[in-house]
């Protein structure tokens, strides 16, 4: 196991910067996953750690030694592709063993470490088949035995499930999540699914063009994020924004103006003073059908989703993108219905005019 540190990480092409200074303390046995939308940075900023991407400033540490200048094979750094990167010609046994085989290992060595490799991953029925015969899934976890039999320092993995259908997703990412509770290796895993980070990760790096947002555990992600574009990218279905303005303050909090509607209500929001525009959050679980006594905003159903265990409900508000809500499908709606909607002011994050958090 080993820690990695990245210390002010900066990757430019020609005038253009991908990776902006990125500070990142990833401690040994952690599985840290980076997330964010197409294009962020997330596969530069591993391929770097990986050593398969120059570094334009800063250092890559792992162990406490920078290793901007080693090569990627002695880096002992194992990295799983999205493509499998497996040998066509090469049985499964081969496939895995084929680094102890450059490394010169013994015979009876390599098995052994294969056949217990394979044991772990459920391959061992599998090994001498060819990796065409494989489903998708099995053939990912030939390009995790391969990286897990070297035993390295750190495992990369760059969205090693995006090509899997979404039962094999769950099952191998179930899989990861064992693999790495037996082993407790130091693991750095890319994607830009954000359910697969909320369940796999010790901690969450969310990268936006190339700047770290913010770097936590999924709930304080989830329950305290930092800013709007955080709270808009953590959590399925995405948070709602509603415009507000804060028309009084006083001891007893802040009253606003709410879709030009001012809400009786005193919130107990802090730093925010009058005539001061806000943007409330509100994610779709904590929307609630109420009376018209403790209504926040009214609207009309446009669109409804039927998902077995629960539906989501999507409300069309004047002068606002529309509302979705979560409500359980005992719950009987209908297009054009008339709703009031409402919340409790602990499930109601706050941003200021510059997109940050502001918290009671």
């Amino acid at each position: 196991m080993s820690s990695i540190k990245l210390d002010n990480l900066t990757k430019k092409y020609g005038e253009i910067d991908v990776i902006k200074g990125v500070n990142i303390e990833i401690k040994s046995g952690e599985f840290v996953v980076i997330v964010g939308p197409s294009g962020c940075g997330k596969s530069t900023m591993l391929r770097m750690i990986a050593g398969l991407e120059k570094i334009t400033n800063g250092n890559v540490l792992i162990d406490g030694k920078v290793v901007n200048d080693i090569e990627p094979a002695k880096r002992d750094v194992a990295m799983v592709f999205q493509s499998y990167a497996l040998y066509p010609h090469l049985s499964v046994f081969e496939n895995i063993a084929f680094g102890l085989k450059i490394a010169k290992l013994n015979k009876d060595l390599i098995k052994t470490k294969v056949s217990q490799v394979a044991s772990a991953l459920e391959l061992s029925d599998q090994l001498n088949k060819l990796p065409k015969q494989l489903s998708g899934g099995q053939r990912q976890r030939v390009a995790i035995a391969r990286a897990m039999v070297r035993e390295p320092k750190v495992f990369l993995f760059d969205e090693p499930l995006s090509n899997l259908d979404a039962g094999l997703r769950v099952n191998t990412r179930i899989e990861l999540a064992k693999l790495h509770q037996s082993i407790s290796a130091t693991m750095v895993y890319v994607t830009h699914d954000q359910v697969e980070a909320l369940t796999l990760a010790e901690k969450i790096v969310v990268l936006n063009e190339g700047v770290v947002e913010q770097y936590g555990t999924p709930m304080e992600l989830y329950f305290k994020p930092v800013n709007k574009f955080i709270a808009g990218f953590i959590g399925s279905p995405k948070m709602n924004f509603i415009d507000a303005k804060v028309v009084e303050v006083n001891k007893k909090g802040c009253k606003l103006n709410i879709l030009d509607k001012v809400i009786d209500s005193y919130f107990s929001f802090q730093n925010v003073k009058c005539d001061q525009g806000l943007s409330l959050g509100i994610r779709p679980e904590n929307l609630t059908v109420v009376s018209q006594r403790d209504c926040l905003f009214n609207g009309s159903v446009e669109i409804i989703e039927y998902l077995g265990e629960y539906n989501l409900i999507y409300i069309r508000i004047p002068q606002q993108e529309l509302l979705c809500i979560k409500v359980d499908i005992k719950l009987s709606f209908n297009v054009s219905d008339d709703v009031c909607l409402g919340a409790q002011s602990e499930n109601i994050h706050v941003f200021n005019e510059d997109g940050l958090s502001i918290y009671e």
